[in-house]
Protein backbone atom coordinates (compact mmCIF):
# COMPACT_ATOMS: atom_id res chain seq x y z
CA UNK A 1 0.00 0.00 0.00
CA UNK A 2 1.34 3.60 -0.38
CA UNK A 3 0.59 6.68 1.11
CA UNK A 4 0.89 10.24 -0.42
CA UNK A 5 1.36 13.46 1.88
CA UNK A 6 2.31 16.68 1.14
CA UNK A 7 5.16 18.36 3.67
CA UNK A 8 6.07 21.72 4.14
CA UNK A 9 9.81 21.77 4.69
CA UNK A 10 11.88 24.88 6.10
CA UNK A 11 14.41 26.24 3.59
CA UNK A 12 17.57 23.74 4.49
CA UNK A 13 21.08 23.95 3.20
CA UNK A 14 21.67 21.58 -0.40
CA UNK A 15 21.84 17.98 0.45
CA UNK A 16 20.62 14.88 1.51
CA UNK A 17 18.47 13.78 4.62
CA UNK A 18 16.95 10.85 5.71
CA UNK A 19 13.18 10.42 5.79
CA UNK A 20 11.46 9.05 8.92
CA UNK A 21 8.02 7.99 8.91
CA UNK A 22 5.90 7.68 12.05
CA UNK A 23 2.59 5.85 12.07
CA UNK A 24 0.63 4.82 15.65
CA UNK A 25 3.62 5.71 17.40
CA UNK A 26 6.46 4.05 16.07
CA UNK A 27 8.97 5.61 13.91
CA UNK A 28 10.75 3.83 10.89
CA UNK A 29 13.57 4.75 8.70
CA UNK A 30 12.70 5.01 5.51
CA UNK A 31 15.02 3.39 3.09
CA UNK A 32 15.16 6.48 0.83
CA UNK A 33 15.90 9.83 1.38
CA UNK A 34 15.06 13.40 0.31
CA UNK A 35 17.89 15.36 -1.80
CA UNK A 36 17.43 19.36 -1.62
CA UNK A 37 19.23 21.12 -4.66
CA UNK A 38 19.75 24.77 -4.46
CA UNK A 39 17.70 26.71 -7.33
CA UNK A 40 20.74 28.25 -9.79
CA UNK A 41 20.16 31.29 -10.18
CA UNK A 42 22.11 34.11 -12.88
CA UNK A 43 22.46 37.47 -13.39
CA UNK A 44 24.09 39.43 -15.77
CA UNK A 45 27.48 42.07 -14.68
CA UNK A 46 25.78 45.24 -15.98
CA UNK A 47 29.49 46.75 -16.18
CA UNK A 48 30.31 43.67 -18.63
CA UNK A 49 27.62 43.83 -21.33
CA UNK A 50 28.65 44.77 -24.42
CA UNK A 51 26.04 44.65 -26.93
CA UNK A 52 25.41 46.52 -30.17
CA UNK A 53 23.90 46.33 -33.83
CA UNK A 54 26.46 44.11 -36.75
CA UNK A 55 28.63 43.45 -33.27
CA UNK A 56 29.76 40.21 -31.84
CA UNK A 57 27.63 40.41 -28.17
CA UNK A 58 29.16 39.26 -25.24
CA UNK A 59 28.47 39.45 -21.84
CA UNK A 60 29.93 38.21 -18.13
CA UNK A 61 27.04 36.15 -16.62
CA UNK A 62 27.30 34.66 -12.96
CA UNK A 63 25.28 32.09 -11.96
CA UNK A 64 25.22 30.69 -8.23
CA UNK A 65 24.62 27.15 -7.44
CA UNK A 66 25.35 25.65 -10.77
CA UNK A 67 24.96 22.49 -11.37
CA UNK A 68 27.66 20.35 -10.10
CA UNK A 69 27.68 18.43 -13.51
CA UNK A 70 29.29 21.99 -15.49
CA UNK A 71 33.03 21.76 -15.57
CA UNK A 72 34.41 23.48 -18.17
CA UNK A 73 32.55 25.40 -21.32
CA UNK A 74 31.56 22.38 -22.93
CA UNK A 75 29.28 21.15 -20.32
CA UNK A 76 27.04 24.19 -20.54
CA UNK A 77 24.44 24.44 -23.04
CA UNK A 78 23.13 27.82 -24.42
CA UNK A 79 19.70 28.98 -26.28
CA UNK A 80 18.84 32.23 -27.14
CA UNK A 81 16.38 34.47 -29.00
CA UNK A 82 15.41 37.90 -29.65
CA UNK A 83 16.24 40.45 -32.04
CA UNK A 84 17.18 39.13 -35.48
CA UNK A 85 20.14 37.09 -36.30
CA UNK A 86 21.49 35.67 -39.72
CA UNK A 87 20.72 32.48 -40.59
CA UNK A 88 23.81 31.51 -41.00
CA UNK A 89 25.09 33.01 -37.79
CA UNK A 90 28.42 31.31 -35.60
CA UNK A 91 26.55 29.21 -32.58
CA UNK A 92 26.99 30.86 -29.13
CA UNK A 93 29.73 30.04 -27.15
CA UNK A 94 30.97 30.14 -23.70
CA UNK A 95 34.09 30.94 -21.55
CA UNK A 96 34.36 30.08 -18.14
CA UNK A 97 35.89 32.49 -15.94
CA UNK A 98 35.88 31.31 -13.29
CA UNK A 99 34.20 28.10 -11.39
CA UNK A 100 33.69 26.40 -7.91
CA UNK A 101 31.40 23.41 -8.80
CA UNK A 102 28.04 23.58 -7.60
CA UNK A 103 28.97 26.63 -5.75
CA UNK A 104 29.79 29.33 -8.38
CA UNK A 105 30.31 29.98 -12.06
CA UNK A 106 31.23 33.20 -13.92
CA UNK A 107 31.62 32.76 -17.66
CA UNK A 108 32.01 34.77 -20.62
CA UNK A 109 29.33 34.47 -22.99
CA UNK A 110 29.70 35.28 -26.94
CA UNK A 111 26.55 35.53 -29.46
CA UNK A 112 26.51 35.72 -33.19
CA UNK A 113 26.38 39.89 -34.18
CA UNK A 114 22.30 40.66 -33.95
CA UNK A 115 20.93 41.90 -36.78
CA UNK A 116 18.35 44.51 -34.68
CA UNK A 117 18.17 45.68 -31.20
CA UNK A 118 15.81 44.45 -28.84
CA UNK A 119 16.26 42.36 -25.64
CA UNK A 120 18.07 38.89 -25.98
CA UNK A 121 16.50 36.15 -23.88
CA UNK A 122 19.37 33.81 -22.89
CA UNK A 123 18.93 30.34 -21.37
CA UNK A 124 21.87 28.10 -19.92
CA UNK A 125 21.58 25.13 -18.95
CA UNK A 126 24.70 21.78 -17.76
CA UNK A 127 24.27 19.38 -20.72
CA UNK A 128 24.33 16.52 -18.32
CA UNK A 129 22.05 15.80 -15.45
CA UNK A 130 23.02 15.27 -11.62
CA UNK A 131 22.95 11.71 -11.03
CA UNK A 132 19.75 11.69 -8.68
CA UNK A 133 19.23 14.77 -9.29
CA UNK A 134 16.52 16.97 -10.85
CA UNK A 135 15.45 17.31 -14.49
CA UNK A 136 18.36 19.36 -16.86
CA UNK A 137 14.93 22.16 -17.21
CA UNK A 138 15.17 23.00 -13.68
CA UNK A 139 18.66 23.21 -13.42
CA UNK A 140 18.85 25.68 -16.19
CA UNK A 141 18.86 29.43 -16.08
CA UNK A 142 17.08 32.02 -18.11
CA UNK A 143 18.24 35.52 -18.32
CA UNK A 144 17.40 38.71 -20.69
CA UNK A 145 19.57 41.81 -21.79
Amino acid sequence: SSLHTGVALPPLPAGGYPVTIQCANTATQHPSAVTYYRKSEGEVSSDTLDCDVYRECTATIVIRSPSTTITDSESVSVSFSGPTFLPDAPEAWTEVLSLSPGSYLALKLHLPPPQSSGDIAVTLSPTAPEEGGPPLAERAVSLSF
